[in-house]
């Protein structure tokens, strides 16, 4: 988000746009490939991270089962 810069928002705001339509219209816009970028490292890193559930929560069936157990259990 630190990549947008003001003169744009300056802009936005002289055509009349309120901070919200500013919001929606270029700062999410303008950002949507950083939050996709962090939804998927943080699902994969997640995922991986089955180690530590089995340690904690234990695999007992139909209890603690979570989407990386079960992928394990699948193979």
């Amino acid at each position: 988000m630190s990549a947008i810069s003001k003169r744009q928002l300056e802009v936005a705001s002289t055509l009349g746009a309120s901070h919200w339509d500013r919001f929606f219209s270029l700062v999410l816009p303008l950002s949507k490939t950083g939050f996709i970028t962090a939804a998927i490292l943080g699902f994969v890193h997640t995922l991986g991270e089955f180690g530590v559930v089995l340690m904690i929560g234990g695999n007992i069936p139909g209890e603690t089962q979570v989407l990386s157990v079960q992928i394990l259990s699948a193979r």
